[in-house]
């Protein structure tokens, strides 16, 4: 991200946990372009147990539910449909499990309570 870029948007966003992915939603409502790099650019560290590394996509979950509560992707002004459609999903992917337990669970309550 280019300083000027950061300093147009007010530096970092802050209002989600994320800030990282906030303030690229931002940069990108504001009409930048973003490019992948494919070279390590910093170094990070990874979780060191599980309940680290739970605790770690906790956080994301959160911050991403959190930029889509505050900004709803599909329908701010500035972003492309591929860009709305991006977000949408970045933002809402932490919820697909529970559709799986409803597609675990149904077969079972039908045998159970039969035809409802």
């Amino acid at each position: 991200m280019r300083r000027t870029y950061l300093l147009e948007v007010g530096g970092m966003q802050g209002q989600s946990i994320t800030e990282d992915a906030e303030t690229a939603f931002e940069l990108h409502r504001r009409g930048y372009r973003s490019v992948y790099v494919n070279h390590p650019m910093v170094c990070g560290l990874a979780p060191e147990s599980y309940a680290d590394y739970m605790l770690q996509h906790t956080r994301w979950a959160q911050g991403m539910v959190q930029i889509f509560m505050l900004n709803d992707p599909l329908f701010v002004p500035g972003l492309s449909l591929a860009q709305r459609l991006c977000y949408f999903n970045c933002c809402l992917f932490w919820f697909f499990g529970v559709a799986r337990v409803i597609y675990f669970l149904a077969p079972a309550a039908f045998l159970i309570f039969g035809k409802g």
